[in-house]
């Protein structure tokens, strides 16, 4: 089971982001925080998991074990720009931030985390389609160079489902 700072299992919220949109939000911190699979469940009882559209990851960029897990596909798959990246001032604006984009998004994808919610989400006929980082930056913390920003996957229902 792919972990980060809590179980993929648990820590889930929906959050309507308006009466079209639905937000499936990782919120370890959170309370009223249930399985994917719970949530899934209601959307699905609801109506609503048509509405579907995004999955927000952002805290997993605190979790050392994603981040780790990030690093090492980069330095295997994209040496070069993960070199670039961590010799720069790593603001988003910053040329070798711009330029790691395209290998990070590779790398989030291949993370244990997010190869179990896509295939949950394939249970329900949707696939995740985009991944989108927002206003990335590379910080030193603790003595470490770590990514930082939003982190969402678009969801899109598979054709078949469309179909139904």
């Amino acid at each position: 089971m792919g972990l980060f700072l809590g179980s993929l299992q648990s820590a889930w919220i929906d959050r309507a982001r308006s009466e079209d949109q639905v937000v499936l939000e990782w919120a370890p911190n959170n309370s009223d925080a249930e399985s994917v699979d719970s949530v899934l469940a209601k959307l699905t009882a609801s109506g609503r998991l048509e509405r579907l559209k995004w999955a927000d990851l952002g805290p997993a960029w605190k979790d050392p074990k994603f981040q780790a897990t990030v690093m090492a596909h980069l330095e295997t798959r994209a040496p070069n720009e993960l070199r670039a990246a961590l010799a720069s001032a790593g603001n988003m604006h910053n040329p070798h931030i711009q330029a790691i984009h395209a290998p990070l998004r590779e790398a989030v994808l291949s993370t244990e985390s997010v190869k179990e919610l896509s295939q949950k989400l394939a249970e329900h006929q949707l696939l995740i389609t985009r991944v989108d980082l927002e206003k990335l930056e590379l910080r030193e913390e603790s003595g470490t160079k770590r990514f930082f920003g939003g982190l969402v996957l678009t969801i899109t229902s598979l054709p078949s489902r469309m179909a139904q």
